[in-house]
């Protein structure tokens, strides 16, 4: 692969197919120093409530019930997990086939809710995959040099600003699953191809540039946190889902060191109900390359510590967040959270 420097920013050229197969079309993907990734907040370990004054009797009974809850829900999860693997024969690899789902060619682990698959996928790319630096002015990001005095030194710091967005968990109540999108995304292929130190064009190295993400978008549209995720997964996954179903559980900032944006965490139950006539995942309203799968709640730890498959910090704490607390009781400890720490606030 050739390289040439552009100021601090390489340009060059990944080819993502053999010679004989290119075709004269070719697709241009232009990619800047833009953040491609995410600070994986604090997993469930606030569900303890530990800034419960241990003088305030009212504080002692709360967090003993929110540690009674999250007891619980491990004790239902790994039954519900152990009944899993029975229904299977044993074989922990594969969920209970449920009736009219397939399994994903990919994850066979995974359900296939509106997938083209990656093969599918990736015989539609083009010629040549090219980054260079970022030139004209950009809808989605804006570089930005910021400068301040500390500690009677005068310092610098280069950001990126971009967008907040909303990140939405969807769990699929007939499949027990957690509803898990798949795309290509360029920063990340690039990225990858940077790191290695080499160009291999080959289909291995293409699908380094997919991720296993929850729903999510950008706010950008000026309506309301609610409405953004409900046209969020009517696009990307096809479902409708009410806009009163969706219950924002936290709210975390991303490229902490870059970027600092806000992401809205939301929660809403789906179920086949509520599946849009003829959906086909990204290409409902748009024209996104996004197939969606259900990842088994059985499955989520196995899933999460698997390097192999890249994946968005969201997707992992989304998941450990129902491992910890299920879908019938997590709400309800949300609710516990706030009102101990309301309640040590004004004490």
């Amino acid at each position: 692969m050739m390289l040439s420097a552009q100021g601090s920013i390489a340009t060059g050229r990944i080819c993502c197919r053999p010679e004989a197969q290119r075709k004269t079309l070719r697709s241009d993907c232009t990619v800047s120093n833009r953040a491609t990734a995410t600070i994986a907040p604090s997993c469930c370990r606030s569900i303890h409530a530990s800034t419960a004054r241990r003088s305030d009797p009212r504080g002692d009974r709360r967090e003993g019930r929110t540690m009674r809850q999250a007891c619980d829900a491990r004790r239902r999860r790994q039954t519900r997990c152990s009944s899993s693997r029975d229904e299977v024969g044993g074989d922990a690899t594969k969920p209970a086939l449920q009736s009219g789902f397939k399994m994903d060619t990919e994850i066979p682990y995974m359900y296939s809710l509106c997938s083209r698959g990656m093969p599918a996928t990736m015989q539609e790319f083009e010629g040549e995959i090219t980054y260079s630096s970022l030139e004209e002015t950009s809808n989605y990001i804006k570089p930005l040099k910021v400068e301040f005095t500390l500690s009677k030194r005068r310092r610098r710091w280069d950001m990126v600003l971009s967008h907040p967005s909303v990140a939405v968990l969807l769990w699929h109540s007939e499949l027990d699953a957690v509803v898990v999108v798949r795309q290509f995304r360029p920063p990340v292929y690039v990225s990858k191809m940077l790191e290695g130190g080499e160009n291999k064009p080959d289909e291995q190295c293409l699908r380094s540039g997919f991720t296993y993400e929850i729903c999510a978008g950008i706010c950008d549209k000026g309506v309301s946190l609610e409405q953004t995720a409900k046209e969020e997964v009517m696009e990307e996954c096809g479902y409708d889902v009410p806009i009163e179903n969706f219950e924002m559980i936290s709210n975390h900032v991303t490229a902490i060191g870059i970027s600092g944006n806000s992401q809205y965490y939301f929660y809403a139950r789906v179920d086949e109900s509520m599946r849009i006539k003829d959906a086909k995942g990204g290409r409902v309203h748009g024209d996104e390359m996004i197939d969606v799968l259900a990842l088994p709640l059985s499955e989520g730890s196995r899933f999460i510590a698997d390097h192999r498959y890249a994946k968005g910090a969201n997707l992992s704490f989304g998941v450990m967040r129902l491992l910890a607390f299920p879908p019938e009781d997590m709400l309800a400890a949300r609710s516990d959270v706030l009102n101990s720490s309301s309640d040590n606030s004004r004490s």
